[in-house]
């Protein structure tokens, strides 16, 4: 085997450096694995230490605390008040207030924070005896639309300048629904307005897409992106997207799509019509284009009847420049300038691969065919080197993490099924998420299926207790057995206090305590509208004819309660103009589910021949969920069979009275018709005085017919319908000349 040669060296050595590097930072350190150590253990007690905070804090300088009421004292107390429960519902608990001073002590009481503002005293002040504790009751009221989730507040104990404060949590429950609408899309120029609305429970972050179209193709693609706000449930921003490039002259079609987590997702377009702002810039930049155009050509034409010779070198692309005949000698002495050095550098390529020397003629080298040279194989070291640096990547993803999530749904045990009043339990559990705060508690009126029912107004607060998972998501927990305020049956209740909300329920029951069947969920049901409603259909013919219009009024709801909304009945008004809306009752068949969305379709129609600009309006129970408004065209078939009648009624009026005129009119004696019909009419005979000749055309015939006609006596010209024989006007008929005379 050959001896490596120097740029093998140089690899081998960088691919050994590289490898040791990665091997150091997999690897921890002993101080480093220490440390690592400490954060594990200092995050297994958070509870701990909030309770070591809360007990540095609620101990007074003057000798008198303020904590959550309950037997625990030390590790055992309670550090914070937790209340759990649905919007609407009020929880109460109690905070003791311990005087162990020689003299009174009166103390005002006040909530701060979110769920501090929701917090009601029985007595905003307080007066406690010396070296006694005083438990004031307090009640948590959620507010109706509050979101599902997590709420802090404080509860504040003040004595003058001093005060203490005991930490609340609030777990609210319900389902959570995301819903995210775009509405008011505009186009104004450079520039897309638009207006994002949560209509869910949920804070979102919405992502945006556009996309324009033309009339000759797509003029805008801008894939989703986040936007950089948060939306919180019932809150409307209106934004705008720049357009910079917008056309000058198009007809647009912009479509804004929105999506959140969650599901949510909505879409809305609007279009436009882009004219230049200032025609006239436009025509005199053609009219400049023209111009220019005519110039040039008039330039080429000059040039072309000069005759202009052609530079020098044009047939061969290039001009030669003067003195190319010499080129060779220059470019010769150039070359020998270089020296020895560059002819040396350049020996190897002008010979061949068999060592023949190859054909060398203006600085152009060609290469002889032979044998190829054997090429040299990579040492063993070399590919194992790569192969472990190629694993590294694996190994890196093998290596312990610091904390992972647990896998699976959380789980809940307990070391006895049954206990009474006084007696204790082990509670484990498995599947938490690391490292994340947990609450014990003893529930009545509770199943594992429905949950606490009343929250924990049924569970007893005061001897719950507090717990921290490890790494792997698993914890245990020593819980006193005490009767909780309703009856059984009962469950060990385990929830989350901050962070992802996570419940499991556990049964057991409490030995001596009352039991009672579980109440009948009623009410509870909560609908919202969770996107923009539209009307669908389209008028029939009818309709241009004064049919009422009538369309469908699609929608969708969602549950926000904690109970089931069956066959909902709605109200669908209409309004025109400044007149209050009718309403109508319209059933829908389903059920809706808790945290649940439907999609529905109502009926609506208006009444006969009704046109103009409507509002549709949609009521749930006492409260308006949207409103829509519903242009109606007029029903332009009326118009035109009105005026047609008005048309052709009195022309037909005035011909059927004129014939009534003619039927009845009186007439003199001896009167006849002027007109004779043609069924009646006799054909006169004609006298043929020869072949192909009738009497009125024969030579000698028109001297006899005329005077024919002139002698007949009753002869008379047409006269009008309304004039009798005697007073019409005829040529016929010799005027008076004198007055009474005939």
């Amino acid at each position: 085997m050959s001896p490596p040669t120097p740029r093998l060296r140089r690899a081998l050595l960088v691919l050994t450096a590289v490898l040791a590097a990665q091997l150091c930072v997999l690897t921890p350190l002993p101080a480093a694995a220490a440390r690592a150590a400490a954060a594990r253990a200092a995050a297994d007690a958070p509870a701990d230490t909030a309770r070591a905070d809360t007990d540095t804090a609620a101990d007074g300088p003057a000798g008198w605390t303020a904590r959550p009421a309950g037997p625990g004292a030390g590790r055992d107390a309670r550090p914070y008040l937790y209340l759990e429960g649905t919007p609407g519902q009020a929880l109460q608990d109690r905070l003791a207030v311990t005087n162990s001073g020689r003299a009174p002590l009166t103390v005002r009481l006040r909530g701060d924070g979110r769920a501090g503002a929701w917090i009601g005293f029985a007595a905003d002040s307080v007066t406690v005896p010396a070296r006694t504790r005083a438990e004031v009751p307090l009640a948590l009221t959620v507010p109706p639309d509050a979101v599902p989730g997590d709420a802090s507040g404080e509860v504040v104990a003040a004595d003058g300048d001093e005060e203490i404060r005991v930490p609340v949590r609030v777990r609210i429950g319900g389902p959570t629904l995301a819903a995210l609408t775009v509405e008011d899309v505009e186009i104004s120029g450079g520039t897309i307005r638009y207006a994002l609305v949560n209509r869910g429970n949920a804070v979102l972050e919405p992502r945006l897409a556009v996309r324009a179209e033309g009339m000759f193709g797509r003029l805008l693609d801008r894939p989703e992106r986040p936007l950089p706000l948060e939306l919180a449930p019932g809150r409307r921003v209106e934004r705008t997207e720049p357009w910079p490039d917008a056309p000058a002259l198009d007809a647009v079609t912009v479509r804004l799509r929105v999506t959140a987590p969650g599901g949510a997702r909505d879409e809305a377009e609007a279009s436009a019509t882009y004219v230049p702002v200032a025609p006239a810039v436009g025509g005199g930049l053609l009219v400049l284009g023209g111009l220019a155009l005519l110039g040039s050509g008039a330039f080429r034409r000059r040039r072309a009847r000069r005759g202009d010779p052609e530079p020098p070198g044009a047939e061969t692309g290039r001009a030669e420049p003067p003195g190319a005949e010499t080129g060779g000698h220059r470019h010769g002495t150039a070359g020998r300038r270089l020296g020895g050095r560059r002819a040396t550098d350049h020996r190897d390529e002008a010979l061949g691969e068999d060592g023949t020397p190859g054909e060398v003629g203006s600085g152009i080298v060609t290469r002889q065919p032979g044998p190829r040279a054997p090429r040299r194989s990579a040492p063993p070291v070399l590919l194992f080197l790569a192969a472990l640096l190629a694993l590294l990547p694996a190994l890196s993803v093998l290596a312990p993490q610091g904390a992972r999530a647990a896998d699976g749904d959380p789980t809940v045990s307990l070391s006895k099924k049954e206990a009474g009043k006084g007696g204790e339990i082990t509670v484990s559990g498995s599947g938490w998420r690391a490292e994340a705060l947990l609450m014990l508690l003893i529930c009545g009126q509770s199943t594992p299926e429905r949950g606490v029912i009343g929250g924990t107004n049924a569970c007893a607060n005061a001897d719950g207790r507090a717990v921290t998972t490890d790494e792997k998501g698993a914890f245990s927990k020593k819980l006193p057995v005490t009767e909780p305020p309703k009856p059984c049956p009962c469950v060990v209740h385990v929830a989350t206090v901050t962070g992802e909300q996570a419940v499991a329920d556990a049964v057991f029951t409490v030995a001596g305590h009352p039991t009672a069947d579980l109440p009948e969920q009623t009410g509870g049901g909560r609908l919202a509208v969770l996107a923009t409603t539209r009307l669908e259909g389209d008028s029939s013919l009818l309709t241009w004819f004064g049919a009422p219009p009538a369309r469908r009024l699609v929608f969708t709801v969602g549950n926000l309660g904690s109970a089931p909304v069956k066959d909902p009945v709605f109200e669908i008004g209409t309004a025109h103009g400044v007149y209050a809306p009718q309403w109508e009752e319209r059933q829908w068949r389903g059920t809706v589910a808790p945290g649940a969305k439907a999609r529905i379709k109502l009926p609506l129609e208006l009444s006969a021949g009704a046109h103009g600009d409507y509002q549709v309006s949609l009521r749930y129970g006492r409260k308006v969920l949207a409103e829509q408004p519903w242009g109606v065209g007029r029903p332009w078939g009326v118009t035109v069979f009105w005026v047609l009648l008005c048309l052709v009624v009195p022309a037909a009026v005035f011909r059927i009275g004129m014939a009534v005129v003619d039927k009845v009119r009186p007439r003199p004696a001896g009167a006849h018709r002027t007109r004779t019909p043609a069924a009646r009419r006799r054909p006169e005979r004609r006298r043929r005085t020869g072949v192909g000749q009738d009497a009125a055309t024969a030579p000698g015939a028109t001297t006899e017919a005329t005077t024919s006609a002139a002698t007949t006596p009753h002869a008379t010209t047409a006269v009008l319908p309304w004039f009798t024989p005697d007073s019409a006007p005829s040529e016929n008929r010799s005027r008076p000349t004198t007055k009474g005379q005939a």
